[in-house]
């Protein structure tokens, strides 16, 4: 170790790093910087928030599935010590019925809820993509709203299948054709009302304006019902126990939801929405999500250009032409 002759401070001499300090990064740091130095030129904006889109949407499709997954495979985490692969497999299934039924009877409610909720997700995102996007190309806050419009309806449906069993015993079955009428009339009537209601309310329309487009919707929603809900509920009422009648009707739902969205989002041209069944009613709106229909839209451009082009070119060729034969 070489020590600095006497009289000179200690550490002196010796030669200190040079530290350069970059320019502070902003906290709203997107794809589109490097470093926070300088913005890529090359990467234009629109892709960057589809790229940011369909990240977050994987990474949250991934973690859900990764935890399904887990849930559904460690169900006889707390006996199936030293089991064989083969052997849990052929539990799996028994074992996460067995479950939900021990679920059903603990907390009836809420097991309801939940299913009711994840229904209305998918069946928002399997509208989104009947309209034309990709499977991860789909508007995510869409999605969790129809799923916490789903949440909202769940101890509803709960409490109207209980009550009718109250007044139209289900060991009766003169009082299936009633149960029908009243499922598809009263019942039908009220709950698509909140649900196109409170779909307008939350993606920001006045109520006024919601109080119109229920009066619009509300009779075909109906009518479009009637081809569907009779038939599942003959097997509902005279098929299926009543513990199990929300989660069969919540199967069915998935088809009946997808249509209801279509029709409550079809003005806006925000396809999705959750409780009907018909994916043929689309949006004739643009889509408010950036890139769908880009595509087109720059076609039609090329287009006109190439036409503005060919027309240009004619009138210059027949001015030449005048300008020779004045000549």
């Amino acid at each position: 170790v070489r020590l600095p002759p006497l009289g000179r401070p200690l550490g002196a001499g010796i030669r200190r790093p040079q530290l350069t300090v970059l320019p502070s990064t902003p906290a709203t740091t997107t794809l589109g910087e490097w470093s926070g130095l300088r913005q890529i030129s090359w990467m234009p904006e629109p892709l960057l928030e589809k790229l940011d889109s369909v990240s977050l949407n994987a990474a949250v499709v991934t973690l859900l599935g990764a935890w399904c997954a887990y849930v559904v495979l460690n169900v006889d985490a707390e006996i199936c010590r030293g089991w064989s692969i083969p052997e849990k497999a052929v539990r799996v299934l028994g074992s996460n019925w067995e479950s939900y039924e021990a679920s059903i009877a603990a907390t009836p409610v809420l097991t309801k809820t939940c299913i009711n909720m994840v229904i209305y997700m998918l069946a928002d995102w399997l509208s989104q993509v009947l309209a034309g996007a990709k499977a991860l190309e789909f508007d995510l806050s869409r999605v969790l709203r129809n799923g916490s419009i789903g949440a909202f309806f769940g101890p509803i449906v709960c409490a109207y299948y209980g009550f009718s069993d109250i007044i139209l015993p289900p060991s009766d079955p003169a009082s299936v054709p009633w149960k029908i009428l009243m499922d598809q009339t009263i019942y039908a009537a009220v709950k698509y009302s909140m649900y196109l209601g409170l779909v307008g309310l939350a993606t920001g329309r006045e109520p006024q304006e919601c109080g119109r487009e229920i009066q619009q919707k509300l009779w075909p929603t109906l009518t479009t019902g009637w081809r569907f809900w009779p038939a599942v509920h003959i097997v509902t009422y005279n098929l299926i126990p009543p513990r199990h009648r929300v989660l069969w009707v919540n199967c069915a739902d998935l088809i009946w939801v997808t249509v209801m969205a279509s029709i409550a989002r079809g003005a806006s041209g925000d396809a999705a929405l959750g409780g009907s069944g018909s994916a043929g009613t689309r949006s004739k709106t643009p889509s408010r999500r950036p890139g769908v229909g880009a595509g087109v839209q720059r076609r039609g451009v090329k287009k006109s250009a190439k036409l503005r082009r060919g027309k240009s070119s004619a009138r210059a060729a027949q001015a030449e032409r005048a300008q020779t034969k004045r000549s």
